[in-house]
């Protein structure tokens, strides 16, 4: 009980820490979480990557990676939080619903810049 409730309130920081700094995000439909990979720190930026792999892919996108994977986007404290919803729903078989911002502009949308390399998600709640 007491795990469920600590869950739901990291849920709800993360969405709003991850979406707070992009205008008109999208929310897809539910989505299961298929994995969840983190990449150490190659660049000297003090965070490394984390990837999640869905079930299906929650938003058909114009980067060139366009599939169920998709990297965590944000700073680094939204990207733990992501990182920790995402566990949590792989662990608890609970679906997500995937916040994306469809602007080809930067990293905005792609983490390659412009339509290049993996679509970025902005949040991630569990749904319940």
């Amino acid at each position: 009980m007491k795990m469920k409730a600590i869950s739901l309130a990291v849920v709800s920081v993360g969405l709003v820490v991850a979406t707070a700094a992009y205008a008109t995000p999208a929310a897809s439909g539910a989505v299961t979480v298929s994995s969840v990979d983190a990449e150490a720190d190659m660049v000297g930026t003090g965070t490394g990557q984390v990837f999640v792999t869905f079930g299906n892919n929650p938003f058909s996108t114009s980067c060139s990676s366009n599939g169920a994977t998709w990297m965590l986007g944000g700073n680094a404290d939204s990207v733990k939080a992501m990182q920790s919803i995402a566990l949590a729903a792989k662990l608890a078989g609970k679906q997500v619903q995937v916040i994306f911002n469809n602007v080809y502009s930067g990293t905005t949308a792609c983490n390659g810049g412009g339509t290049s390399g993996y679509p970025v998600a902005r949040g991630i709640s569990i749904l319940p």
